[in-house]
């Protein structure tokens, strides 16, 4: 995924980051990483969906992210 990402093929790398979910959908990096992927998109809805998963997870990075970019009541 990380590949895909850095290479701006962001609908690929989504796919990635959606299978490592399906396969240990607990694990909170997963969710924190194709929240940036989403937002690399530009689909920000999504990305901050993930991001707030991954904040319920115990990801206290994605927290930040939120914050930040103010999608916390979405």
């Amino acid at each position: 995924a990380l590949a895909y990402a850095m290479t701006e093929k962001y609908d690929r790398a989504i796919v990635d980051h959606t299978r490592a979910i399906e396969l240990k959908h607990s694990y909170p990096f997963y969710y924190l990483r194709r929240g940036e992927t989403y937002d690399k998109a530009g689909v920000m809805e999504k990305a901050c969906s993930d991001w707030r998963k991954a904040r319920d997870l115990g990801d206290t990075r994605s927290w930040s992210i939120i914050r930040r970019i103010r999608c916390l009541g979405k």
